[in-house]
C-alpha cells in the first residue's frame, strides 16, 4: 500500500492500529507496589488505569502468587469493569498504570478475609480491619465514664 513505508498494512484491534501495550518495567512495577502498600497502610483509595479504564479502588491486600504481584481490592468505580458486587477482586499489578494514592479514606469491609487469599505465596501488605464491640458501637478506650 502506498504511503505506509516499512510499517506494512494497518490492522485494527483492541488497542488501535496494531499497537501493543508495553509491560511495566521493574522500576515502574516497584513504584506502583510502593504506592499500593502506602495506600493499604493508610486505608486510602487508589486511582489507576487498568487495561485503559479509569478505575477507583479500595485496596485490601497485596500479595505475590504464581501469576505475579496481585492487588486484592474493591472496584468502586470503573468505566469498563464490573462493580455490581462490591466484593474484593484480584487485579494483577502489571495491568495497572498511572497508580495514585488518593486522600479519600475508606473503612475496610468486614467481609474481607485474608485467609481467603488461597493462591498467595507471600502477603506483602493487608488492611487492619476495625474491630467493633458486640453492641455495635465503637468505644473510645480513653473516654471518661461516670
Amino acid at each position: 500500500m502506498p504511503g505506509l513505508g516499512s510499517f506494512g498494512r494497518l490492522e485494527f484491534g483492541k488497542l488501535g492500529f496494531n499497537t501493543q501495550r508495553r509491560a511495566p518495567t521493574a522500576n515502574n512495577l516497584q513504584h506502583n507496589i510502593n504506592i499500593i502498600t502506602s495506600a493499604i497502610a493508610s486505608r486510602h483509595r487508589l486511582s489507576a488505569k487498568i487495561n485503559g479504564s479509569d478505575t477507583v479502588l479500595e485496596p485490601y491486600a497485596l500479595f505475590t502468587s504464581a501469576s505475579g504481584t496481585i492487588l486484592n481490592a474493591v472496584v468502586i468505580f470503573s468505566d469498563v469493569l464490573g462493580v455490581a458486587s462490591f466484593m474484593p477482586q484480584n487485579i494483577n499489578v502489571a495491568t495497572m498504570h498511572a497508580v495514585k494514592e488518593e486522600n479519600d479514606g475508606f473503612f475496610p469491609n468486614w467481609g474481607f478475609d485474608l485467609s481467603g487469599l488461597t493462591d498467595a505465596t507471600e502477603v506483602l501488605a493487608s488492611v487492619d480491619l476495625i474491630q467493633y464491640p458486640k453492641d455495635g458501637f465503637q468505644s473510645d478506650p480513653g473516654a471518661v465514664t461516670s
